[in-house]
Parts: C-alpha cells; structure tokens; sequence
C-alpha cells in the first residue's frame, strides 16, 4: 500500500467522501433553519439521495467516456459550485422550488469517490492484496460516515449553518484533486483507450451482485430510522447518534477482520451468507425491548453488514473486465447499495408509522432475504460481454 497513487487515491477518497457524509446532514440544518420547516429541509434531503442514485448510471457513462480524472474534476467543480449556490439560495430565502432544483443538482453532481478508487486500487495492486484493501476502504468509509457529521456540527457551533455547506464543498475539490493526481486519465491501465462497454453489458455482468447489494442496503436503510424509532419508544432520543455509531464501528471491525479471511472461500458463498447475515441481524433488531439488548444486537447486525457490502464491491470488481467493465460496476454497485439504503430507509419509515418498529424490522429483514434469493437465481456470466458499439471489442478486453 505504499505505491504514490495508491496514497493518493486513498487520501483524496477519505476528504471527498468525509465532504459526501456531510452534506445530508448539512443541508437539513441550513434549510431548516432559513425556512423554520423540517418537512422542507427533510424534502430537500430526500431529493439530493434521489438524484443522487437515479443520475448514477448516467455519471458511470460519462466516466467511462472522459476518465477518472476529467470526471472526477468536472463533477466536484459542479458539486462544490451547486453547494455554494444552495446556501446563497436558502440564506437570501429563494422559490422552494429553486432550492430543491439546486439540491438535485448537487446530488446529480456527487463524483464516485469511492468507486473510483477501488478501480484505481485494483489497477495498480495484485489481486491477492485486494481484499485487505477493501477492508481498509470500508473502515475508511465508516469512518467518513461518522467524522462528516461531527464536522457538521463544529461548523455549525463555530460559525453557523451556512459555514457547514461551504466547508464541505472545500473539502470536495480538495479531495478530488487528490484523487484526481493518482487517477488514469480517459485511458485504461496499460495507456490504451478505453474499450466500449455500456452500462446495460455492466449491468447484465454484476446482476446478481447488484441485487444483493441492493438487498443489503434495505436492512441499512431500516436500521438507520428503526434505531432513532427505537430509542424514541425507550425514552433515549439522544443516543440514537451513539447508537448508529456503534453499528459503523462494528460494520468496520467486521470488513476489516473480513478482509483478512475472504480469499477461504469463493466469494459468491461470502455474499451469500454475509447478506443473510445482514438480514438475520436486522431482523433481531426486533427482539430488543431495552438498550442492553439493542447494544449488542447492533453490534451483531454491523459485523454482517460491513462484510456484505466489501464483499459485494470486490466481487463487483471481480465479474468485469477491463478497465471501462470494472469503472461501470464499481459506480454501479455503490448505486445499488445507496439505492437499496434509500428505498429501506421510506420503507421503514411507512411500517414504522402503520405497524410498528419491530413489524418493520421483520418486514424489511424478509424482503431482504427475497431479494438476496433472487440474486441467486440470476445467473453470473463467465465473459460479460462488451457493447457491440465497439468493433475491436475482442482484442481490447483486457485481463480481469
């Protein structure tokens, strides 16, 4: 891990994505303090998840098209740009509906820091080397996904709401230029242009991945509003944040000590397990009736989930082929993930409110697990097939 694009790539990750994990929270605080509506400022939230996810098929063309480090350029300046913009928009108190444009915006905008990287990482490191590294870049994620929140809340203590969204569009043109020092250019990794694959071929290539992932980030989404609504119930409102915590750490203890032990067995039976795993943990999320039973379910459910996801990102890695195979689904498979994360996450809050938290936990633990059968009857292809766009397709494939 100590080759200088390596570094850079991974240090350019954890800024950018520390400046994704602030964003969310950021923007509920800002609007809802410059309009005094939470169910704005959450409306808000919810279009920057929305387009997010929805644009990300199309942010995976364009990066096959013009490279890593052109893309990750370009959307960071557009992010950061749209980042400033919304705060001018809701400081100087503008139409709701330019706000919520502006707030698509950055979401449609938000470069794959960490996809990116996992496709740099599997273009310069051996491939035996690759699971650590994945578990390296799930602790890094976690991480992001606890600092980005208490960097919002220093910000906001110290200098007010508006401080935070500038703060964190500073933070993404740092980290992408980071990244963007170690990345390949609009070329693959031995300086030969990009071979032609399209996100359907990508798509059909990691289906079942793609599925299981998607189901896994279901049982995320549920956790992340089935633990606020259970701390509610007990009485214990402020720990909820402590709580999700808890989940992050176990999540990253997991896929780091994973990362170690995935090269056992395939990793089609790693996922498999791990995201029932998933599922059978988020579903004994029902059975807690206090905090010391909530506790060390969560710490349960984090040591799957962690694992699942690294897991599902290297065998994403691992169906493609090429470099343009290999940048479509590592984008995609966080698409899917994040995807499955937002739907668990509207899914849970309807349960929630018509049949109860630990109806909702066992509604979604179940769906997850259709989902993660039905991964299994998708068949995996040996060859996923590049675009038939490229007649030089055969001899531009490169190794896996």
């Amino acid at each position: 891990m100590s080759a200088s694009p390596v570094r850079e790539l991974l240090i350019g990750s954890v800024i950018g994505r520390s400046s994704s994990a602030m964003i969310s929270v950021g923007t509920v605080l800002l609007i809802q303090d410059a309009t005094g509506s939470f169910a704005f400022a959450g409306s808000a939230a919810g279009t920057f998840a929305l387009f997010s996810v929805a644009v990300g098929p199309v942010r995976s063309w364009f990066t096959v098209r013009c490279g890593h480090r052109l893309t990750l350029l370009i959307l960071a300046g557009a992010e950061a740009l749209g980042l400033i913009a919304l705060t001018v928009a809701a400081t100087r108190h503008w139409p709701s509906w330019q706000i919520l444009a502006l707030t698509a915006l950055v979401g449609a905008a938000s470069p794959p820091f960490g996809a990116l990287m996992r496709v740099g990482w599997s273009r310069v490191l051996p491939e035996p080397v690759l699971p650590k590294a994945f578990g390296i870049d799930a602790v890094c994620e976690e991480v992001t996904l606890m600092v980005g929140p208490l960097l919002v809340g220093a910000a906001v203590a110290l200098a007010g709401t508006q401080t935070s969204l500038l703060i964190s569009s500073g933070l993404c043109l740092v980290g992408a230029a980071t990244m963007a020092a170690g990345a390949p250019a609009a070329h693959g990794g031995d300086g030969t242009p990009q071979e032609h694959v399209s996100v359907r071929s990508a798509v059909r290539g990691a289906a079942p991945v793609l599925i299981a992932l998607a189901a896994v980030g279901l049982t995320v989404g549920m956790i992340e509003v089935g633990v606020p609504a259970l701390t509610e119930e007990f009485g214990r409102v402020a720990l909820a944040g402590p709580l999700l915590a808890v989940l992050s750490a176990a999540s990253a203890c997991g896929a780091f000590v994973h990362g170690r032990i995935a090269e056992r067995a395939p990793l089609e039976r790693w996922l498999v397990w791990l995201s029932l795993g998933a599922a059978l943990g988020t579903a004994l999320l029902a059975a807690a009736v206090g905090l010391f039973t909530l506790v060390p379910l969560l710490v349960v459910a984090g040591l799957a989930v962690g694992p699942a996801v690294m897991t599902g990102y290297l065998m994403a890695d691992r169906v493609a082929r090429g470099h343009a195979g290999k940048t479509h689904a590592a984008i995609l498979a966080g698409v899917a993930c994040n995807g499955g994360t937002a739907a668990g996450a509207a899914a849970s809050g309807v349960l929630i409110g018509s049949a109860g938290t630990h109806t909702a936990f066992l509604v979604v633990a179940g769906t997850a697990v259709l989902g993660i059968g039905a991964s299994r009857l998708v068949p995996v292809p040996t060859d996923p097939a590049p675009s038939s766009a490229d007649p030089a397709r055969t001899a531009a494939k490169g190794p896996s």
